[in-house]
């Protein structure tokens, strides 16, 4: 039993043993960079689960606890990939500008209302929030506004030339 252990640990992982799982994720070619990254990031973990796995077996000598801390360090990272931190973007120019052009899937709120409106996203205190404008004097207004309020992790990347390199 534990030599057929050993060989399931050692077997290796690989991604494509997960595309029927991921039709949840979108499949548009902005989005295969991101889908490219979650599988190499779930092979990985898998083949590390595997490994620590075998590694806790051996040094215990009793499957069971092993298994107990496998299932309690799956629960440990479970935890963190349950609720992946969002990237919001965004834009904090007036709403001619903003109907003129703008990044595709970023939140809208000109600068001045920040304060009455940031509530209306429904966003976290914590969330990661990118904020910009035409040249980054506006949204360095509204990254002050967001502190203010207690947004802690904000930042001011700049107008919307830099914020569309820095998104691509």
């Amino acid at each position: 039993m534990l030599e057929s252990g050993r060989r399931a640990a050692t077997a290796k992982y690989h991604p494509d043993q997960q595309m029927a799982s991921e039709n949840r994720y979108n499949e548009s070619p902005k989005n295969n960079k991101s889908l490219g990254v979650v599988r190499l990031l779930r092979c990985q973990i898998e083949n590390l689960m595997k490994l620590l796995n075998s590694i806790l077996t051996r040094l215990t000598n009793n499957r069971r606890f092993a298994t107990a801390l496998l299932i309690l360090s799956l629960s440990a990272l479970a935890s963190c990939a349950s609720s992946p931190s969002q990237v919001v973007w965004l834009d904090v120019r007036t709403d001619a500008e903003y109907a003129e052009d703008h990044i595709e899937g970023s939140a809208h709120i000109p600068h001045e209302e920040i304060a009455m409106r940031i509530a209306d996203l429904g966003l976290e205190k914590d969330a990661e929030i990118n904020v910009y404008c035409r040249t980054g004097k506006r949204a360095g207004i509204a990254l002050a506004a967001l502190q203010e309020l207690g947004y802690t992790n904000a930042k001011n990347v700049g107008g919307i030339g830099d914020a569309r390199e820095l998104r691509d």
